[in-house]
């Protein structure tokens, strides 16, 4: 079964975490392995991976607040914020451990979730990860200014969704890397149809985030003690190939792989590639034990005492 038949074969589901209606699907057997996506993006961002990955893990893929099919919520739209909803869809699964395999914005929710609940993370895969000041990509100036950044949205959201699509996945791809009919779907999935709510939550979450700027977790990125592997494309655009490479000599042994003629994206442009590599440093941290599986008893518990 290819990637494309094997993902329209899952079933999404929905919980509702700190008030937020979470959308996700899980499937696989094994350690659990968390997938976070990025920036105006949704879990079938993986959908080239989620399929490889199933075959070694269990696998979790879920939209964050305002992305995708999740409902757009208020309060913050914060590293804190994601955290917390990534914490209690754990909970809500009754799942101890996992693994966490972020992308970019994602990544970032994956560090501090490491630096701030230590003993739910076993291992990191970071790819492209936002952990610097972002100077990459016009959008990073213009998102914290009043009236601009709802201009700027607007004519960035601009279209036909497939085109939308096309266009930006083209921006942060390689020039070489192709961009299928199917990328085009599955980003369609994602809540690209619906451009006035994804312009409202780049918005919210850049704003609030603030890319631009130093992190105040990034003076901590040293504390980090679960192994690391980072990955990043050398034509990235967005998430400069050296940002990578910064972060992987900060974190004690952690793991440096910078990828040539690959931008963005490399868990879909070098999907094979991406997924050769995870699965085999996962498999390595994650053999230990009884790591990442369903603590049933604590879910029971938990549920019983919501009720």
């Amino acid at each position: 079964m290819n990637a494309n038949t094997f993902c329209r074969s899952l079933t999404p589901q929905y919980a509702t975490v700190g008030g937020v209606r979470t959308h996700y699907v899980e499937c696989g057997r094994g350690p659990t392995v968390v997938l976070l996506h990025g920036l105006s993006a949704c879990f079938w961002n993986w959908w080239r991976n989620i399929p490889a990955l199933a075959e070694h893990f269990h696998v979790v893929a879920f939209d964050l607040k305002g992305c995708g099919n999740s409902a757009k919520a208020r309060g913050p739209y914060t590293t804190a914020a994601c955290t917390d909803q990534l914490i209690g869809l754990l909970d809500q699964l009754g799942i101890d451990q996992a693994a966490i395999v972020g992308h970019s914005m994602g990544s970032r929710i994956a560090i501090n979730t490491a630096l701030t609940h230590p003993s739910r993370i076993k291992s990191l895969v970071l790819t492209s990860p936002s952990c610097y000041p972002q100077t990459g990509g016009r959008a990073v100036s213009f998102l914290v200014l009043p009236g601009i950044g709802e201009l700027y949205t607007q004519w960035m959201f601009t279209g036909r969704p497939e085109n939308l699509v096309r266009r930006a996945l083209r921006f942060i791809t390689h020039p070489t890397s192709e961009i299928t009919d199917e990328d085009v779907y599955w980003n369609m999935v994602s809540g690209a149809e619906q451009k006035r709510l994804l312009a409202q939550s780049y918005l919210r979450y850049g704003r609030q985030m603030q890319f631009h700027k130093p992190w105040s977790l990034s003076q901590r990125y040293a504390e980090i003690q679960v192994p690391t592997l980072v990955i990043s494309g050398d034509s990235d655009r967005l998430v400069p190939a050296d940002h990578a490479s910064r972060l992987a000599q900060t974190i004690p042994g952690s793991k440096l792989e910078i990828w040539p003629h690959t931008g963005h994206l490399p868990h879909t442009e070098q999907a094979e590639r991406f997924n050769q590599t995870a699965i085999a440093f996962l498999r390595d941290t994650l053999h230990s034990g009884q790591a990442g599986q369903r603590n049933y008893w604590g879910w029971l518990h938990r549920f019983l005492i919501r009720r």
